[in-house]
């Protein structure tokens, strides 16, 4: 691949990213401003930093691999090899997804009772509504973020740039209608509006997914051009690719899910602790209040 078009792919998904990022960061003003302050986002945390660790399990670096080993054969004429990497890689990313959502909606009234929710205004009940509410998620982003390593591996940033700003702006606008919706239309419950607000990622996740399959299928004739083209020169038994995957693949998960582990711990301890040492619980919030306003989004 020319150094040029190296740059124009670098330059494209960097983009891409720093746009998805930028509104990840400034959506939480008018969310705070819809949920009249920010004590609520203790509960939007509850949910979501499980999330990210059961995320980090469900894809366990597959994504980044199949990027990799299909750029590796494409660079030597073997299409049919990525083909059958990308095509075993989605049955794989369905089921860790449907396993992990299925892991995280069950266990979701045990997460919920090891939060620290004293003094926060909110149930066990609430919690896990809340978890479960995120939890759908995990069924699409595994799939999705499959294919945008596909597409990457054929040096094609175009379709992971466009798919994230679009799942970028599908959930916040999900997020910030739907929770208005529930609080000033319905005049639901906070929890009630926040399950929405997690709820989004699902919904994001699956416009993102829609556009990476709008790219695949208007693509898959130029696809299939080069897969009659393999050499069929090269015999790699896939169940030693992943083997190599997955041992690959560990340090990768583990430091991906670290930052997520050490909010999790915190937040099964930290309103403990006041609580423990004499404050009230109030002061809790401000903890979730520092965590939301410098994660990433």
């Amino acid at each position: 691949m020319s150094s040029s078009k190296l740059l124009r792919g670098t330059f494209i998904l960097t983009l891409g990213t720093f746009i998805s990022k930028f509104l990840g960061l400034f959506y939480v003003i008018p969310f705070y401003w819809i949920m009249g302050g920010a004590g609520p986002m203790t509960l939007y945390n509850f949910g979501y930093v499980p999330y990210q660790i059961f995320l980090g399990i469900a894809t366990a670096g597959v994504p980044l691999a199949v990027a990799k080993y299909v750029a590796k054969y494409n660079a030597i004429g073997e299409y049919e090899i990525g083909r059958r990497l990308f095509r075993t890689g989605v049955y794989l990313m369905l089921v860790t997804g449907i396993l992990s959502f299925i892991a995280m909606y069950a266990l979701a009234p045990v997460l919920a009772g090891l939060q620290s929710i004293e003094g926060s205004g909110y149930t066990v009940a609430d919690v896990t509504t809340v978890i479960r509410a995120v939890s759908f998620a995990l069924i699409v982003i595994p799939v999705m973020s499959l294919i945008r390593g596909f597409f990457q591996g054929y040096q094609s940033m175009g379709p992971s740039a466009v798919s994230q700003v679009v799942e970028q702006i599908v959930r916040i606008a999900f997020l910030l209608a739907g929770s208005a919706f529930v609080l000033y239309v319905l005049h639901g419950t906070i929890a009630s509006a926040i399950s929405l607000a997690t709820f989004a990622a699902f919904i994001g996740a699956l416009a993102s997914l829609i556009c990476l399959l709008w790219y695949f299928f208007k693509r898959k004739k130029g696809l299939d051009a080069l897969l009659r083209t393999s050499k069929g020169e090269v015999t790699v038994s896939l169940p030693s690719m992943y083997k190599d995957i997955f041992i690959t693949a560990i340090p990768f998960v583990v430091v991906g899910i670290a930052s997520s582990l050490y909010q999790q711990i915190d937040q099964f301890t930290f309103g403990r602790i006041l609580t423990w040492i004499g404050y009230s619980g109030h002061e809790a919030r401000i903890y979730s209040v520092l965590l939301t306003s410098v994660r990433k989004n």
